[in-house]
């Protein structure tokens, strides 16, 4: 296999500039859903999901995708702890598996149509302590992402979690009866 060409630093520079455009919106969706297009691109990725963590249900909520199947949005949930993604929130760190269905951990949503997804990155989404989400990465080979795709992943996932929590409170101000 080709070595991967590299477009993490502008992968942080095009997150950066999409947390910018978001002060101008309340649309949380739409944010989230470039942001899924963004990294996969970058990463080149597959699939590219973002779950964001409901703390009244104390469960994962696929939030945004790329790759997977749109219907699954909102639909798919897990607790923390549960599947890879949900091991990555509890645990506080990266998961990466080559083969992600051979893992202990691995959990099956069969309304996202994951089946052909073998690497799996996923990198929580916090503040501090704060728990906001999960932010994953997929694809078909397996063993595609390596350190490096880690390390860029964690940073971004680092800048979505400030604007993740500004465009929340940009929606609470927006909804407050006037």
């Amino acid at each position: 296999m080709p070595p991967k060409p590299r477009e993490h630093l502008s992968l942080l520079c095009d997150i950066s500039d999409l947390s910018a455009l978001l002060a101008g919106s309340a649309d949380i969706e739409m944010f989230l859903q470039e942001t899924v297009r963004l990294v996969a691109r970058h990463l080149q990725a597959q699939v590219c999901s973002i779950y964001l963590f409901d703390e009244d249900a104390d469960e994962l909520v696929l939030r945004a995708t790329v790759g997977l199947n749109p219907r699954a949005v909102g639909r798919v949930r897990m607790k923390p702890g549960e599947g890879l993604v949900g091991t990555a929130l509890e645990e506080g760190r990266p998961i990466r598996e080559g083969v992600a269905s051979r893992s202990p951990r691995f959990k099956y949503f069969a309304e996202a149509d994951e089946d052909p997804f073998e690497s799996l990155l996923a990198v929580p989404i916090q503040r501090g302590t704060e728990r906001i989400g999960v932010l994953v990465v997929q694809h078909a080979t397996p063993n595609l992402f390596d350190e490096t795709d880690t390390r860029a992943l964690r940073a971004s996932a680092s800048q979505l979690a400030g604007a993740i929590e500004n465009a929340r409170l940009l929606m609470a101000v927006n909804q407050r009866p006037a």
